[in-house]
């Protein structure tokens, strides 16, 4: 049976598609079309079909349906997806080690508050965000753990409980407690940026393929928060027509209409500018994450990311 070994687990908007990218250029490394069936996530499942009352979104339910994804591969000895939920889900780590024990995990992390940013003009995009300003969004958290100011659009509530993702250790350990150690990487935003090439070998090493391969970097995933149309955003993003589209489309062409739509269907625009008072007030409440996910790592991240100039 052709099935994945490789999961790159999340966050979102930490670099998880670019490195997708470069990994299937590899010979021996094969990752899915989609990039993202979210498949494991089943707690992410419940809570959407609970809150729409019926399946609307997740389109990969069943293991049959999540399994074609990986019918095109060959000779590959890697075979992965890359699901930036999976970290924040409650469920996927336990769901994967059931589904393949010896699976290897990769694991990618941002300086908190300009992930923040980043991520609610994904979501803003994509995860059914009605409120464009970042600080308003913020403040919205708590009300919509109790139900409120939630839109029919959005996937599952729970995508919005923004600090909810910063939950670094929590979320760690989930993977740490069950997987062998050996088969994690954690890799920090900054030095994937700063030096492709190298990360890029590191993870060729902890794959155990070969590290002479030279693929050729891309920067994708730019930040895009605004649709150049907006009708036709609300189209081809209505669920209906994707279940569809996934039912008559082969999987490959779903996949690079999918890539095609991001990149031209949308704006590049500047990631949401925080106010400096904000900012501030934000890093020092995330400082004790940064703190323990650096000791985790055996690393000054309060110093790389500046944290160490909060107090």
């Amino acid at each position: 049976m052709k099935k994945p070994n490789l999961f790159m687990v999340g966050h979102p908007r930490t670099g998880t598609s670019a490195l997708h990218n470069v990994l299937n250029q590899h010979p021996d490394i094969f990752m899915s079309i989609p990039k993202e069936p979210i498949y494991f996530a089943k707690d992410l499942h419940a809570e959407s079909d609970l809150f729409h009352k019926k399946a609307k979104f997740f389109h990969f339910r069943d293991e049959v349906q999540y399994l074609k994804i990986f019918n095109p591969i060959k000779r590959q000895q890697i075979a992965g997806e890359s699901t930036s939920v999976y970290l924040y889900s409650k469920v996927a780590a336990r769901e994967i080690l059931r589904f393949n024990p010896e699976a290897k995990i990769i694991m990618m992390f941002r300086e908190p508050v300009s992930w923040l940013g980043s991520y609610h003009a994904k979501a803003c995009q994509i995860l059914g965000e009605d409120q464009p300003n970042f600080s308003e969004a913020l403040k919205l958290e708590e009300e919509r753990k109790r139900g409120h100011f939630l839109s029919k659009k959005v996937m599952a509530p729970s995508l919005l409980f923004y600090t909810e993702f910063l939950r670094y250790r929590l979320q760690i350990e989930r993977y740490t407690s069950i997987f062998n150690p050996a088969n994690i990487k954690i890799i920090i935003y900054d030095d994937y940026r700063s030096d492709n090439q190298k990360i890029f070998g590191e993870v060729l090493q902890f794959l155990d393929l070969d590290r002479e391969f030279a693929p050729q970097f891309k920067k994708l995933n730019a930040s895009k928060s605004s649709a150049k149309w907006p009708l036709a955003q609300q189209i081809i993003q209505f669920p209906y027509l994707i279940k569809i589209a996934l039912k008559l489309l082969p999987r490959n062409m779903f996949g690079k209409i999918s890539l095609y739509y991001w990149e031209y269907f949308f704006k590049n625009s500047e990631e949401n500018k925080i106010d400096p008072q904000l900012r501030l007030s934000l890093m020092q409440k995330i400082r004790p994450e940064v703190e323990l996910l650096g000791d985790f790592l055996n690393r000054d991240l309060l110093e790389l990311w500046g944290y160490n100039k909060t107090l």
